[in-house]
């Protein structure tokens, strides 16, 4: 008898379309359970949010819940980056003192969320609201991140070194 090739085309062979089709299905999937999983806090909070806009949910030093929406001129990232009408966003900050593109952002403030160390902590009335103001230490920077509402929101954050 000669010899039989696999060609491939069977369920799970590695490239054939079943798989790669499976893998799309379960890598769609594990996100959706993922973000469930990020947006439970708030909804156990009873916290008004978008649940499209949330960047991030995470707890920092102090053990609060902190949490990032894509926001719009006046708070979350939108306002952080690109700012208001009044004030220029910080956009161009990050990028010279931290050498963090736009994209990073994100990813930035919650890797200064749950791995910083919060140097300072007042709790200050802004506007009509209150809010925390923090100074997080971290890989030999500061962030201050102004603006926490007590339900754990980012209105707003910026970097300053050392």
């Amino acid at each position: 008898m000669g010899k039989t090739r696999n060609s491939g085309i069977a369920h799970g062979t590695s490239g054939s379309p079943q798989e790669t089709i499976e893998q799309g299905n379960l890598i769609s999937k594990v996100k959706e359970i993922e973000r469930k999983q990020m947006i439970q806090p708030l909804i156990a909070a009873g916290v008004k949010f978008n649940e499209k806009d949330v960047l991030f949910v995470t707890k920092d030093q102090s053990g609060q819940m902190v949490w990032l929406e894509k926001g719009n001129d006046n708070a979350g990232l939108n306002h952080i980056l690109y700012g208001n009408n009044k004030e220029m966003g910080h956009k161009k900050d990050f990028e010279k003192a931290c050498g963090i593109t736009e994209d990073k952002v994100p990813t930035f403030l919650r890797d200064v969320m749950t791995k910083g160390r919060i140097i300072s902590n007042e709790l200050k009335i802004m506007g009509t609201k209150q809010g925390f103001e923090r100074v997080y230490a971290y890989n030999g920077q500061y962030v201050v991140v102004t603006g926490i509402g007590t339900n754990g929101f980012i209105v707003s954050a910026y970097p300053r070194r050392k």
